[in-house]
């Protein structure tokens, strides 16, 4: 495990491991989605809005990811200069 949180309303944990981000429903007690990071670098930070609508995402090879968290779609990605 790399990284774990948990949204500011306390209804999602965020968990990420190796390639992946998971997010899970606390409720519900069930993985809501699995977001590839679409690289194969190693995930190292995630961290949900204060809204709970975006969450962003960053793996060791420098790049950024933005999903939507209610449609689990991508809304861009852009690479870090090293």
């Amino acid at each position: 495990m790399n990284v774990i949180g948990i949204s500011d309303d306390g209804d999602r944990v965020i968990s990420a491991a190796d390639f992946t981000v998971r997010v899970w429903d606390v409720g519900m007690d069930k993985r809501k989605g699995v977001n590839d990071a679409y690289s194969r670098a190693v995930v190292t930070c995630a961290e949900v809005s204060e809204d709970g609508r975006w969450l962003v995402y960053g793996s060791n090879d420098g790049w950024v990811f933005l999903r939507d968290m209610k449609s689990g779609g991508m809304v861009g990605r852009v690479a870090q200069d090293n």
